[in-house]
């Protein structure tokens, strides 16, 4: 691999994560973008060590296909509606076709017929990346059209009463609906019912534990409209590897909002704001005399950030998916699903065509300690002490040197003042109390419930395409993101201030 040559530098960290279906992006990375863009990329990898991550790219490859990307996105326009056009395309027939798989019974298959299965997911999981993914890798490391755009806001002479954050985060919003926001939607609808009727109200006032058999015998139209929702969204807080929801969490979530919020003013709100949203950003274009060129890249983060937040809900849906599909293996292997995770898919065909066995031992020895890398289209899976020294090639941000302030990216405008939690992995959750501050590498979907109950939310890593951005914009809690060392800086019960339109952190 002559990885001396390649200067490996680390690009993402997360908690949580499986082997696989996570690598079936970099298996398109390569084949799949030449194809469709005409270049691919040439050095990739990315491992786990008892389900921490690390996501690892070559510098020089990383930052050219960015500048690349952002390029033909921005200067052919046929192209960049071409490429949005299929992102739906391709990642609504991988829902359906997750859809359709989770109501089978798989037990009744033949072996072949699973097999065909696993190769539909994995094909279907790699066209969705490969047209999707590509405009990530342009506001991930170094946030190239934000730090444009930015740029063109700020050279204007602003008086409309708003910072340069916060003209930019308005005017690459969206009034379209991802899932997160449809599911809140829909537990508000729950809760607004709960407010308006008495009866409800008072069953919301019983323990949770209690609750879904009250509503089952004296509310059922009310318990069937819960039911459904439990079933539209059990796996919206999936993540890389689960649990689902249960129908007392959504309980849990509609009695907060009942007794400690505002759910019918809220409501109000929020229509009110997507109604306006579009004037609203006519009016700034107007005002601030953006030229057509500056609109059009307005126009691509705003579209593309939105197919972005879509296909993470398709992806993490899809991950529900699989476990669902590896259940059955590991059912008839004799291995648990977690270890299944660890198998690539050439090896799932031979094992369910009887042309390999499971190894148990071999499949303990990845969930320890693995690193997939891929060198121009070739993979290759490190494991044990071959993944360890890989890491150490591994270059690392050098630590910044203040440590009572930091900056980044505003995601989510707004300002609080409270007390840090670090949160680096699911044995963190507890501490966590409402109104802390949630400071992690990145954020995913096991923790959004987290996110619903913190004053602000601060990561490492992102850009404004970001599960963080995306969520925090959703729950209107600010977000600074992009810190590259919040982790390494903060520690728990630290006392600080986020000003999250000027994208600033400081410690108090």
């Amino acid at each position: 691999m002559a990885k001396s040559k390649i200067n490996w530098f680390l690009i993402n960290e997360n908690y949580g994560a499986n082997l696989c279906p996570y690598i079936f992006h970099f298996d398109a990375d390569y084949h799949l973008f030449k194809k469709i863009l005409g270049r691919g990329m040439n050095y990739q990898g990315v491992g786990t060590a008892k389900g921490f991550l690390r996501q690892t790219y070559d510098l020089t490859d990383y930052n050219n296909f960015a500048a690349f990307v952002f390029l033909k996105l921005k200067n052919d326009k046929k192209f960049a509606r071409k490429m949005l056009k299929n992102i739906f395309k391709v990642t609504g027939s991988f829902l359906k076709f997750n859809r359709e798989l989770l109501s089978q019974d798989l037990k009744d298959l033949t072996a072949r017929q699973l097999v065909g299965l696993f190769r539909k997911f994995y094909d279907k999981f790699g066209l969705m990346s490969a047209w999707s993914v590509p405009f990530a890798f342009t506001e991930y490391g170094t946030p190239l059209w934000s730090n444009s755009l930015l740029e063109y806001i700020n050279s204007k002479k602003l008086s409309v009463g708003m910072s340069v954050q916060e003209v930019y985060q308005l005017l690459v919003d969206t009034n379209k609906k991802t899932f997160t926001a449809l599911e809140k939607e829909s537990l508000l609808r729950l809760a607004t019912m709960v407010v308006k009727s008495k009866g409800l109200k008072k069953v919301f006032n019983q323990p949770i534990s209690q609750m879904k058999k009250i509503l089952q015998s004296d509310y059922p139209l009310f318990y069937k409209y819960l039911h459904t929702h439990y079933v539209s969204f059990k796996w919206i807080n999936f993540g890389f590897e689960g649990p689902v929801l249960d129908e007392f969490y959504f309980l849990s979530v509609i009695k907060d909002w009942v007794f400690n919020k505002k759910p019918v003013e809220e409501t109000v709100k929020r229509k009110k704001y997507l109604a306006s949203l579009k004037s609203r950003q006519n009016q700034l274009i107007k005002k601030l005399n953006i030229d057509k060129e500056h609109q059009w890249m307005l126009w691509v983060v705003r579209e593309f950030s939105y197919q972005k937040a879509y296909r993470k809900d398709v992806e993490y849906h899809s991950y529900y998916t699989y476990d669902f599909l590896l259940a059955e293996l590991a059912r008839r292997f004799g291995m648990a699903v977690d270890q299944a995770h660890y198998l690539l898919m050439p090896e799932i065909k031979d094992i369910l065509l009887g042309k390999k066995k499971v190894n148990i031992n071999e499949l303990n020895k990845r969930m320890e300690n693995n690193f997939y890398v891929v060198v121009k289209g070739k993979p290759k899976l490190l494991v044990g002490q071959s993944a360890a020294r890989f890491v150490k090639l591994i270059k690392k941000r050098d630590k910044s040197n203040n440590t009572n302030n930091l900056s980044g990216q505003c995601a989510c405008p707004g300002k609080y003042k409270g007390r840090i939690k670090v949160i680096k992995n699911k044995s963190d959750y507890t501490k966590f109390k409402k109104g802390d501050i949630l400071v992690s590498y990145a954020t995913n979907p096991n923790m959004v419930s987290l996110m619903k109950m913190a004053g602000a939310i601060i990561t490492d890593e992102g850009g404004v395409t970001c599960h963080a951005a995306i969520v925090s914009r959703e729950l209107g809690v600010p977000c600074v993101i992009g810190t590259r060392f919040a982790t390494q800086v903060f520690k728990d019960n630290d006392l600080v201030e986020v000003d999250a339109v000027k994208g600033t952190v400081k410690k108090i």
